[in-house]
């Protein structure tokens, strides 16, 4: 059984005003459509539109429904899902937020570690070596590498840790705790189970709250059956910042031998547009065929791009494989940049909303069959968010 929703929020969200209507406009329109005050969705100098939820009650859904929504590559979204759980981990919480206030003014992120809060839990199992830092990765801030010990003795070797901004925009200080082991980028992580392991209970040693995921029965019976795995686990954990007006762009998030990601808000909010791959491709020749929004989008991004994008989107299948290139400007800029594609993806329903306690699920089967997803952090302050991906035991 699916754990009861709690929230009364429920998506898709709403489509209130264009990004350059003033906030007291969007509100009076907020209102009048029977909306909560309106959100302002803006990542990093460019802003796309007022959204809003509407207050009608969500409707829960059972396994079988579950199955296909997740089939069907559309993310799973559970509201208010941990919302119960995470009243014990706010003391735990606040620290993380005090460690990522602590780094963005500077600190070194191996020496706040070392401080008691942090050292007494990790030692004497998990002993720091050294940390290093890829100047051939201008989004890396620095890595710390472990061994873990039992006994005296190193049962695993080379765990890091590595801490990332999110993005190159000096002014946003959103970044990234990702937890792993071995080469990043070149060895397949997934047949080493055993460090998986060890990497996800050092990410549950350094941020405790983790375990609102990790060791949270009613959601591992839900993927366990959603899946029908024996045994679910939670791998290549990552603890999210975002601050205000930061996010992610448009992306995918396959891995092998993983199943998907769990994402959970535990401070701030987020607003995603999510939807599987085959809907994104549908809905830019959509956009491209609509004459009106057309004329719309030669306001808003470069006119080779326009010129480029209508003659691949006679291909679908070209559009589809030129979605996961790395240069792909054309494309990017439109799918993140575009205030009228944004808005065409928020009428079709393709919005959530996230608060503290909120989950979604992502499935990622494969790079022409997954879950493409954009974040936009619509809170005052910086929001912790945990991302784990999804696996079964070996």
């Amino acid at each position: 059984m699916l754990k009861p929703m709690l929230k009364k929020t429920i998506n898709p969200l709403h489509f209130i005003a264009p990004a350059a209507t003033s906030r007291e406009q969007a509100t009076v329109i907020a209102r009048e459509k029977g909306c909560e005050p309106p959100r302002l969705l803006q990542r990093r100098g460019y802003q796309v539109a007022w959204v809003a939820p509407f207050n009608t009650p969500i409707k829960s859904f059972d396994i079988k429904q579950a199955k296909k929504i997740w089939e069907s590559q559309e993310a799973l979204y559970l509201p208010g899902y941990i919302t119960a759980e995470q009243v014990n981990f706010q003391e735990e919480v606040r620290h993380s937020h005090a460690l990522y206030r602590q780094i963005i003014n500077g600190k070194a992120c191996d020496e706040l570690l070392d401080a008691p809060y942090y050292s007494g839990r990790l030692l004497p199992v998990y002993d720091m070596l050294a940390t290093t830092e890829d100047e051939a990765d201008p989004q890396e801030i620095v890595t710390l590498e472990f061994d873990v010990l039992q006994e005296g003795d190193v049962i695993a070797e080379n765990l890091w840790i590595k801490l990332s901004w999110l993005s190159f925009i000096e002014e946003d200080p959103s970044f990234r705790l990702r937890f792993s082991f071995g080469i990043a980028g070149y060895e397949n992580v997934a047949e080493d189970f055993q460090r998986q392991r060890h990497a996800g209970n050092l990410t549950e040693t350094v941020f405790p709250e983790s375990v609102l995921i990790s060791q949270n029965k009613p959601l591992a019976a839900l993927l366990q059956s959603l899946l029908d795995i024996d045994q679910v686990a939670y791998v290549e954990r990552i603890i999210y910042f975002n601050a205000p007006k930061g996010g992610a762009q448009f992306h995918q998030d396959v891995e092998p031998g993983h199943f998907g990601v769990v994402y959970a808000q535990l401070s701030g909010e987020t607003v995603w547009i999510s939807l599987a791959k085959n809907n994104l491709v549908k809905e830019i020749i959509l956009f491209f065929k609509d004459e009106k929004k057309l004329d719309l989008l030669a306001d808003e991004i470069k006119p080779e791009f326009i010129q480029f994008l209508s003659h691949l989107v006679k291909n679908p299948d070209a559009l589809s494989a030129y979605l996961d290139e790395r240069e792909n400007d054309p494309l990017e800029v439109f799918i993140n940049q575009s205030p009228s594609f944004t808005q065409q993806l928020l009428a079709q329903g393709y919005a959530y909303q996230l608060s503290a306690g909120d989950l979604i699920l992502l499935p990622q089967k494969s790079i022409t069959n997954c879950n493409w997803h954009s974040v936009y952090c619509t809170s005052d302050k910086e929001g912790e968010a945990l991302s784990f991906a999804i696996r079964s035991t070996p």
